[in-house]
């Protein structure tokens, strides 16, 4: 039983590759993907910023994934959002998210001190940048998270998405941006793993009570 983590970049993809134990790189209808473990958890990691969300979603399908965390950015986002915040998606086109997989990711953040200097919060992800916004309503606009969202709809797969908030005023920038996104997509992975392997030894623990 494997968590897939989906990453919109390559670079970031590559970042998290390297962190893996017992590493196996593959081809899958010519995307590369890496298999292994992080904390101790069976994953697989992809990278999506050039394929479509259909495209996973026929990987993730294939395989026996109960938990996926997508990882990436958003350039187009309400205030009070600023540059080097993240995001954590409680709902995607007003459809609520896993509220489990979001508080497994607040814990992390919490837990974490490499997180600690990073602003963390909880709104939504939209298709396209809703008609109507409603006061307080914080918001990023990623179309391909809510196609595949749309697609797990009715799977039996809990998704998490984060997104990194992005100036997309700093293409110069662009390189570093990846790779300080990375670091921080490995700690926040890192953590929200280490939440769920606390919840399946619970899990097993209060199995072997009863």
């Amino acid at each position: 039983m494997r968590i897939a983590i989906l990453t919109n970049s390559d670079k970031g993809y590559v970042l998290l590759k390297e962190h893996l134990s017992f590493r196996q790189v593959e081809q899958w209808q010519g995307i590369e993907i890496a298999r292994g473990k992080l904390q101790n958890q069976p994953v697989l990691i992809m990278s999506c910023e050039h394929i479509e969300p259909l495209d996973s979603f026929d990987l993730i399908g294939a395989e026996e994934i109960p938990y996926i965390i997508s990882l990436g950015f958003a350039e187009e986002y309400s205030p009070p959002l600023a540059p080097g915040d993240i995001l954590i998606a409680g709902e995607i086109d007003m459809r609520p998210t896993n509220a489990k997989l979001v508080d497994w990711c607040l814990a992390a953040v919490d837990e974490m001190e490499e997180l600690s200097v990073f602003r963390t919060v909880v709104g939504s992800l939209h298709s396209s940048t809703p008609v109507e916004i409603k006061e307080g309503n914080v918001f990023a606009v990623d179309k391909k998270a809510a196609q595949l969202a749309a697609c797990l709809e009715n799977q039996d797969t809990a998704i998490l998405f984060v997104r990194f908030i992005k100036d997309n005023g700093k293409d110069l920038q662009e390189d570093q941006c990846m790779e300080e996104n990375g670091q921080i997509s490995f700690w926040l992975v890192k953590g929200i793993l280490g939440q769920i392997s606390k919840y399946r030894q619970n899990l097993t623990s209060d199995i072997g009570v009863v």
